[in-house]
């Protein structure tokens, strides 16, 4: 069950068990956690997102094709992620 994956990796990063922050819109939603469960735990980050509207394959788009109805960029949620500039930091 995805509810048990995700508390496992709660568990294993000693995170509380409410999310931080909740974002959804049309294309996805997305849950992060960065607030620790314990004093004793050093901060630890965990980012959950989930896509809508998607067939399951690598949602791509470009000048040239579209394969998802949001016109969602994997390639460009991936780098928002990467350089911290993400709608659910």
């Amino acid at each position: 069950m995805l509810a048990d994956r995700i508390q496992f990796h709660l568990d294993s990063f000693g995170l509380a068990h409410e999310p931080d922050r909740k974002v959804e819109d049309a294309e996805s939603g997305c849950l992060a956690w960065s607030t620790p469960a314990r004093p004793d735990v050093t901060a630890s980050r965990y980012r959950f997102e989930v896509l809508g509207s998607v067939t399951h394959e690598y949602p791509r788009c470009n000048a040239n094709a579209c394969n998802n109805p949001h016109r969602f960029s994997a390639a460009d949620r991936f780098w928002a992620f990467f350089t911290g500039k993400s709608g659910c930091r």
